[in-house]
């Protein structure tokens, strides 16, 4: 088992996932012995581009091995749609081993990389997980690889301080010379036997706590390995050059893992938008609109007029007692028509 990972940044737009996947690539870019994956590529040329990408280390002996660094600010540049081959080879590099095709494009050409390792760090949306994704497409083997990390809480920042400069500055040099280091290590992780027991009595213990939402069930099966990965990037991350891993770094490990489980039903929720549940705030945000100016509850007649264009007849009185009930809108009298205040959410 090698530490390569899956890993999704998952937010809304303007939230700094782009931001932070610019400065990993930068870092990695400065390291010509790594090799950066195209933003956007077919699963042809990302083989292609893996079979160009070997490097050569010398321990006890002289390994060789095929590995390439998929960042990708947009998942929709890299994965512009669910292409069930690519896939399936996404799921197979994973594993780190023996990848082997044979293709015929007016001739038959055969790839064989004994050695593969591919890590991935991509940003997304939580509403294009919701197109991109067919359903079912969480009970298969790429999604339950991948860890998802959410956050919707933009953050704020200073354009012109200064203050902190120097710090960055010299913390940059600092990670692309640690990098340079990790270049050169090769060594199988050992663990003691503290952390080996640590780690068994987790697994036993039904390797709690467990997410428990549905769509995270074949996500759970594979919980042991990102703990194993995440305990040898911990161990690395303290600076053991002996590569053993300590009870201390499985839990550190653990806090990772579950600090981006705890968020991951969060996803769920904001890619669970309907037609008519973005009818319903646009028609709440006309409401405030017409109730900022006139300072009085708006006749239903408004609201009506509203959702008569944008929905089936039908389905327009449903909508207004759902809004209603969501606590969307607050119903003021029925004589002689009803009318409606407009709740503001808690954010404005």
């Amino acid at each position: 088992m090698y530490p390569n990972m899956y890993i999704m940044l998952v937010a809304p737009p303007g939230v700094g996932k782009s931001a932070i996947i610019g400065h990993s690539e930068n870092l990695l870019r400065k390291i010509p012995e790594l090799y950066v994956s195209p933003s956007s590529v077919t699963s042809a040329s990302l083989i292609d581009t893996l079979a160009i990408a070997q490097r050569a280390i010398m321990g006890p002996v002289l390994t060789t091995f095929n590995s390439v660094q998929v960042i990708s600010s947009e998942l929709q540049n890299f994965l512009p749609e669910y292409n069930a081959a690519f896939m399936g080879v996404m799921t197979k590099l994973y594993d780190c081993e023996l990848y082997e095709e044979r293709r015929r494009t007016g001739k038959v050409q055969h790839v064989r990389i004994d050695n593969t390792q591919i890590s991935m760090l991509a940003g997304t949306t939580p509403s294009y997980l919701n197109t991109f994704l067919p359903e079912g497409a969480w009970d298969q083997g790429f999604m339950s690889r991948t860890i998802l990390v959410f956050c919707d809480d933009p953050s704020n920042v200073d354009l012109f301080d200064e203050s902190n400069r120097e710090f960055y500055d010299q913390l940059y040099v600092d990670i692309v010379n640690d990098l340079r280091v990790i270049m050169g290590y090769y060594k199988a992780v050992a663990w003691t036997p503290e952390s080996q027991k640590v780690i068994v009595d987790w697994i036993e213990g039904g390797c709690s706590p467990a997410p428990t939402h549905n769509r995270l069930k074949h996500y759970n099966t594979r919980r042991t390995a990102h703990m194993v990965k995440l305990s040898m990037v911990a161990c690395l991350a303290r600076g053991d050059t002996q590569f053993v891993i300590t009870p201390e770094d499985f839990a550190v490990a653990l806090d990772w893992l579950l600090e981006a489980e705890a968020l991951i039903p969060d996803i769920f929720k904001s890619m669970i938008v309907t037609g008519e549940a973005r009818i319903m705030q646009d028609a709440h945000y006309y409401l405030l609109t017409v109730h900022e100016k006139t300072k009085k509850p708006v006749p239903e007649h408004y609201l009506v007029n509203f959702l008569k264009d944008r929905l089936p007849p039908q389905h327009i009185k449903n909508v207004i007692e759902t809004m209603v009930k969501a606590r969307m809108l607050k119903q003021e009298f029925n004589s002689p028509t009803a009318c409606y205040t407009p709740i503001k959410p808690d954010h404005l």
